[in-house]
Parts: structure tokens; C-alpha cells; sequence
């Protein structure tokens, strides 16, 4: 069950979001944006951020976030715009650094590998209390926007 939490929540640090899941026939909530830009989060003003707040819209919606979830989606939301602040600061120093050498570009190869690890890591208990507060039928349209994004690769494209 922990393997299975961490690669969901793994999955869903970013690109996941805009995924495959069961369409809703009933109007979606509103979704608020906790700890996104609008609320001064700390992936304000990037273009990630505005791919990761349309991400969590769509999902807000699909996965019917009720009230009573609700405080559980706003941690995992404020991890979420952290984990992309941070990717978009590691991705920045990179180009800035650049690699000089093989050796060089394979330490930094390492320490991104290292840095998205750290981030999965910090996703896990937000996720894990968020996915114990769905429903049944909200664990599924998760698993199965989970699935679907596995299936696609970790970097947006057909597996191999």
C-alpha cells in the first residue's frame, strides 16, 4: 500500500493532472486556489504555475473535492506549487550553470534526479491524508488518472 501511495503521489507532481479520467456529468465545484498565484503562493507569476493551476482545476473537478476534503486539497495543492517553484528555481541554475563538461552534465543529471525525488517525497503524506479522505469512487478516477499518466511517461510521452 506505501509503494502503491508513493508512486501515486510521485505520478502527480505535475504533469499528471491533465491526464484521462472519467468525465462528470454535474457541474464542478468551484476551485479555490489555495497557495497558487492568486493567493501569492510560491510558483506565482511562472509559466509552470499556470500550467499547474490549470492542472488542479481540472482534477478539483473531476475529483468532486468536497468541503469537508477540502483542507486535505489545499495542503497537497500548496505542495504541489512548492514542488514546481522548486523545479523551475533547480531548472533555472542549471541553464545558468550549464555543463562544461560530461562529467559535468551527469552530476547535474543527478542532482535533478535527487531534487524530483525530495519532491515526490514531500508529496506523499499530503496525497496519502488526501487519498484517505476520497471516496471510493474519487480513490478510482485518482488511480485512474494515475494510471493513465504512467502509461504516457514521467515526461509526457509514449513509454518506450
Amino acid at each position: 500500500m506505501s509503494l502503491r501511495i508513493s508512486l501515486l503521489s510521485a505520478a502527480l507532481a505535475l504533469p499528471l493532472l491533465g491526464g484521462a479520467a472519467a468525465a462528470q456529468s454535474e457541474p464542478p465545484p468551484a476551485a479555490p486556489e489555495a497557495g497558487g498565484p492568486a493567493a501569492g503562493g510560491p510558483a506565482a507569476g511562472g509559466m509552470a504555475a499556470g500550467r499547474v493551476d490549470n492542472q488542479v482545476a481540472d482534477m478539483h473537478r473531476r475529483l468532486r473535492i468536497t468541503p469537508a476534503q477540502q483542507p486535505q486539497w489545499e495542503a497537497f495543492v500548496r505542495v504541489l506549487h512548492e514542488n514546481a517553484a522548486h523545479a523551475g528555481q533547480l531548472a533555472k541554475a542549471r541553464a545558468e550553470a550549464g555543463s562544461k563538461t560530461a562529467v559535468d552534465a551527469l552530476r547535474a543529471v543527478a542532482a535533478a534526479a535527487q531534487a524530483r525525488a525530495e519532491d515526490a517525497q514531500r508529496l506523499v503524506p499530503v496525497f496519502e491524508a488526501l487519498y484517505a479522505a476520497m471516496t471510493p469512487d474519487q480513490q478510482k478516477i485518482a488511480d485512474g488518472a494515475i494510471r493513465d499518466f504512467l502509461q504516457r511517461g514521467m515526461r509526457g510521452g509514449p513509454r518506450p
